[in-house]
């Protein structure tokens, strides 16, 4: 395990972790997009539970911050404000898994209400930075022993560990944390299988090899390399054909079975980019090359759910209503074309993104 480096603070970022409060200020209030918004904004939020991986009330949080942000509505603003105040200390009991899910939205709605520490111990600015700035020496349970250990960005090939590179980059972007920014980033190069990222961190990719999904098995990515192609090994469905594996996500591919052709279905990889694509937008605004990274990793992990969709003919690669939130970000930052159906409304980890990014001008750049 890699130690983490002491903290380099540099002044929180001003111009927005996840979009800029000016992008923010003439998003439009009409349309599809906005009533999606609005009318989960004004609902029932349900209960602030950071140690629940199924919790929504992160998602809903932020759409109350990001139209309080909008409108400066006092019912809104003072319900988002509540919101991101109420889940401090939740997460106690809990595994790093369910802190991936829920953390980030939060970090991104006290971003976009501009909550920080303000010199008063009571206020909620200062009582959400603190709850945020903690998890940075925080132990929570591992997701697979149990055992405490601390917040650790891309641990493993998982989709899990890819939701807490997410909401680790979120809390060192939120935090102006530059050493952390900077291990966020070279986990998530890591991950993406870039060859010049330091060999800083360990990357579990056991489950990924062990099924044959990895391109090479003594140096195996969780993201196989562009142009990764194998042949699948006697004895499975489709023995002997060659296979193209570039830009499969090894662990969670191996959730649906061994190297085969076709592949057995599962929808891992979606959840894995519920965590990338978040990351590669937060990162990319804290001025790291997150999208073009590693012959564009982000695209090709989704060009190949696509493309499996296309070449086996089922549908369960690519379903309607599956992390288009993602998808979404990921057409704005490619100018790509992806299926997705409109408005994306809330996601795992973050939602409307059809609304604060519908365009390359509001989106990660913006």
């Amino acid at each position: 395990m890699v130690e983490r480096p002491a903290p380099q603070t540099a002044p929180a970022p001003r111009n927005g972790i996840w979009i800029s409060p000016a992008t923010l200020r003439h998003l439009p209030t009409t349309g599809a997009s906005w009533d999606r918004l609005l009318a989960d904004a004004e609902a029932d939020p349900g209960t602030a539970d950071v140690a629940d991986q199924d919790s929504g009330h992160d998602v809903a949080t932020l759409a109350a911050a990001l139209v309080c942000a909008r409108t400066n509505s006092p019912e809104l603003c003072d319900k988002a404000r509540a919101g991101v105040v109420s889940p401090i200390g939740t997460e106690r009991g809990g595994r790093w898994l369910a802190v991936g899910r829920n953390l980030t939205a939060y970090v991104i709605a006290a971003d976009v209400m501009g909550l920080r520490a303000d010199g008063d111990p009571e206020s909620a600015g200062t009582r959400v930075e603190t709850w945020i700035r903690g998890f940075e020496t925080e132990r929570l349970a591992d997701n697979n022993t149990g055992e405490p250990i601390p917040f650790i960005p891309f641990a493993s090939g998982s989709n899990a560990s890819a939701q807490e590179g997410a909401a680790y980059a979120a809390v060192a972007a939120y935090l102006g944390d530059r050493a952390a920014l900077e291990r966020a980033w070279d986990a998530f190069r890591t991950y993406l299988c870039d060859p010049s990222a330091p060999d800083r961190e360990r990357i579990d990719l056991h489950r990924g090899v062990k099924a044959g999904w990895a391109y090479d098995d003594q140096h195996p990515c969780a993201v196989n390399p562009a142009g990764a192609a194998k042949q699948v090994p006697p004895g499975r469905p489709g023995a002997g054909q060659v296979v193209a594996v570039g830009g499969a996500i090894i662990n969670d591919m191996a959730r649906g079975g061994d190297l085969a052709w076709p592949p057995g279905t599962t929808q891992y990889p979606w959840v894995a980019l519920e965590g990338v694509v978040p990351a590669a937008v937060i990162l990319h605004r804290a001025g790291y090359p997150a999208f073009a990274v590693a012959d564009r990793a982000v695209l090709r992990a989704v060009g190949y759910l696509r493309d499996l969709q296309l070449s086996t003919g089922s549908g369960s690669w690519f379903q309607e209503r599956r992390s288009n939130e993602i998808i979404q970000l990921v057409n704005v930052a490619y100018e790509t074309r992806f299926p997705v159906d409109l408005p994306t409304g809330a996601g795992r980890t973050v939602g409307y993104t059809d609304w604060t990014h519908a365009t390359w001008g509001a989106g990660p750049a913006g």
